[in-house]
């Protein structure tokens, strides 16, 4: 039996498949997607807006690592960005499904944290870890205590 043989016989076996594209699958497929990314996105949206908290000015995400602007501590104040490289940095966080990431430096009894989010926006802080409370729930003064935690190991 010759290659061309069983080439034959396997296009006869398979008819209905034999060089045969159904026209408009991917223009549907791509409409479907997008269609999902869109239902997906306004479902998030309108989840972020319940969880919100009311009467409170928060400049900051879901994931609620940026300042709140009314219960800002003494610890953290904001600052000038610096736009600092990874390897200036003495801890690094890369929070992916949270949308964000912390570069912290030390620098005395300050932290430096720079916070990049997945829109694009630079924000930065001093925090002076000796007025922050050992047990914080705020995620810019954790973070700081973690730099400093990460170097005194």
């Amino acid at each position: 039996m010759s290659i061309q043989e069983i080439g034959s016989k396997g296009k006869e076996g398979l008819p209905g498949y034999v060089n045969r594209k159904q026209s408009g699958n991917a223009e549907r497929f791509q409409e479907s997607l997008m269609q999902n990314l869109k239902s997906q996105e306004q479902e998030n949206t309108a989840s972020i807006i319940e969880r919100a908290p009311q009467g409170v000015g928060m400049t900051g995400n879901p994931a609620r690592i940026r300042v709140n602007e009314v219960t800002n501590t003494d610890a953290v104040q904001t600052t000038e960005v610096r736009h600092m490289s990874y390897e200036e940095s003495d801890n690094i966080e890369i929070a992916v499904t949270e949308g964000y990431t912390l570069k912290g430096k030390l620098e005395g009894h300050h932290v430096y944290v720079e916070a990049k989010y997945d829109d694009g926006r630079l924000e930065a802080y001093h925090v002076d870890t000796d007025r922050v409370q050992e047990r914080t729930e705020h995620r810019i003064e954790q973070f700081a205590l973690e730099t400093i935690d990460s170097l005194t190991g």
